[in-house]
């Protein structure tokens, strides 16, 4: 009973590992993310728009979210101008 219990909580741990694999594709400075579903599922943020994510996942299970990792405190359009100076 007692290896029963110890199998099934690292199964869980191993679950949640890869649970969060995947959330560690999220950008925080980039707003639009592409939530796939199905054995590739994840997140992965790293679109300045929702047409660029449309385009990138068009045909696949998948879809375009605002992004929830989103720094309040980054805004990339006055980032991106101040790059360019």
């Amino acid at each position: 009973m007692h290896l029963l219990t110890l199998t099934a909580v690292a199964a869980l741990l191993s679950t949640l590992a890869v649970a969060g694999a995947s959330s560690a594709k999220a950008n925080a400075n980039l707003p639009v993310c592409a939530q796939k579903y199905g054995p590739d599922e994840g997140l992965r943020c790293d679109f300045q728009s929702y047409e660029q994510c449309r385009a990138e996942v068009r045909g696949l299970a998948a879809s375009c979210i605002e992004n929830p990792y989103l720094r309040s405190d980054f805004n990339p359009i006055s980032a991106g101008s101040r790059a360019r100076r």
